[in-house]
């Protein structure tokens, strides 16, 4: 019989197995006349060996089983709860009502301490003051747990008195202490996220870091029925930098669990439509012109009328251009487009309609899915902050000139951005410049005595070394160019 992992799982070999195969291989080396009884000197000797390779197979079969949710304990648990983008619950404090008695005006401040007769203590969460001769307030346990659920009329002592203070009780009893998530709720949290948590945030994020061209995201989730943190509830948001939108869509779609939606911290917002231009010949074209609030223009050809010769396009235009600014942009674009003369004022009609929200060409995709219903899957992409660098370097005999292509070469790999043509994320989306990163890229270059870092954010001339913060939103970026290195 076969023992260990096999493909019916993991067989453990029984104890008295194992004594039996040490018994069979001793008499092979020292005769087959050895007594081996459990009385005997030598059988007591076997049964030393046997006991100590049953504890082996015994932690083999636990590692074994510390690995699949099904089974894991502990904190090896936790590690399998930490893929799917969970964590063990802490223990929770509980929560009550208090109701102080005394002088009116009296000023309870927070953090204000009382207690059960049996030393359960709670302390106010707000300050309040006695209105007439009564003021109700909030207060959690001090300490988490289930000890702070305790019954009504019990909170009675003032801890440390103030003037104009009575008395202090709880006419309904305290509620929500919570001892740490056991690994029995844990499991069971961990399994309804389905196979392998496959639309938890952490897993989203490691399928999209799998598509081509995409150097580093990082997501957000707003799980609340109402908006949080400028995100509409029940939403995703991916920050993704690189790769082709068709893909990351895709992606998207697949991954995001039903009945979320994702979005994109680039908001645009229609403001005028309606812009015609009479172009060189009989042809019109319309316009729709939509606001955004990014610093660049873009335009998109959305299709012919069927009608004869209006045709449609998009133009997503800067918040803060002026009326001369989109007018030129319009007049070049249908220009270059149409290798054609705009005659006349070019932007001949601009009318006001109600302000809707859209997305951006580059961080939205759009299709038909299997149903016939249009699809739209939105996603962000990074704000890039710039950065220059001066390395100012102490070199010693062992130092030799390629080297200071190197030093260059790690600054952009370190903090992010192209060199030689090569794409390299840094440290990612929303992660700080650190010149402590920057001196331990360079450590292993030979040749080096000293290496230290000014940074600033460009187009600023470094005179720093101090760390330069980067939103949530944004990432890194220097240009090759843009390393200086300076010998000291």
């Amino acid at each position: 019989m076969s023992y260990g992992i096999t493909t019916s799982g993991f067989i453990r070999k029984p104890k008295d197995i194992i004594r039996s195969e040490k018994v069979t291989l001793a008499r092979s080396k020292f005769g087959v006349d050895v007594d081996f009884s459990p009385y005997t000197y030598e059988g007591q000797w076997i049964d030393v060996m046997a006991e100590n390779e049953d504890l082996i197979w015994q932690e083999l079969e636990n590692q074994y089983y510390q690995v699949y949710v099904q089974s894991a304990t502990g904190v090896q648990l936790d590690r399998i709860a930490a893929y799917s983008g969970m964590s063990r619950r802490g223990s929770v404090k509980a929560s009550v009502s208090l109701t102080f008695t005394g002088t009116d005006t009296t000023i309870i401040p927070i953090g204000f301490v009382c207690q059960t007769a049996n030393g359960i203590t709670f302390a106010t969460t707000e300050q309040v003051t006695i209105s007439g001769t009564t003021a109700i307030v909030n207060a959690e346990a001090t300490i988490a747990g289930v000890t702070g659920n305790v019954s009504e009329n019990s909170i009675v002592e003032i801890v440390n008195p103030i003037a104009g203070l009575d008395e202090v009780n709880n006419p309904l009893p305290s509620f929500g202490g919570l001892p740490i998530e056991d690994d029995l709720d844990l499991r069971i949290r961990i399994l309804s996220l389905g196979i392998s948590g496959k639309s938890s945030v952490s897993a989203i994020k490691k399928e999209i870091d799998l598509i081509s061209g995409v150097s580093n995201s990082r997501l957000s989730e707003n799980a609340a029925d109402f908006d949080f943190n400028s995100m509409p509830g029940n939403s995703i948001e991916a920050i993704i930098s690189g790769g082709d939108k068709t893909l990351i869509g895709k992606k998207l779609y697949e991954q995001k669990p039903a009945g979320i939606q994702s979005v994109s911290n680039y908001v645009v917002k229609t403001g005028q439509i309606k812009v015609k231009s009479k172009l060189k010949g009989k042809i019109f074209y319309q316009l729709t012109l939509i606001q955004s609030t990014g610093t660049f223009f873009y335009s998109t050809l959305i299709g012919s009328n069927i009608e004869g010769d209006n045709r449609n396009f998009t133009i997503y235009y800067p918040a803060n251009s002026t009326y001369t600014s989109l007018k030129q942009y319009i007049d070049l674009i249908l220009t270059t487009w149409l290798s054609s003369e705009i005659i006349g004022d070019g932007l001949t009609t601009i009318s006001p309609i109600n302000q809707m929200f859209a997305a951006d060409p580059d961080n939205s995709y759009v299709f038909v899915d299997e149903y016939g219903k249009t699809q739209s899957i939105e996603y962000s992409r990074p704000t890039l902050i710039y950065i220059k660098a001066i390395a100012k370097v102490k070199i010693n005999n062992d130092w030799i000139a390629s080297n200071e292509a190197l030093v260059i070469e790690n600054t952009v790999k370190t903090i992010g951005g192209i060199y030689n043509g090569i794409t390299y994320a840094g440290g990612g989306i929303g992660q700080a410049v650190k010149e402590w990163k920057l001196i331990s890229a360079n450590s292993a270059i030979v040749g080096i005595d000293d290496i230290d870092y000014l940074i600033a954010l460009s187009p600023s001339t470094p005179a720093s070394n101090n760390q330069i913060d980067i939103q949530g939103n944004e990432q890194a970026q220097i240009l090759q160019g843009d390393v200086i290195i300076q010998y000291v």
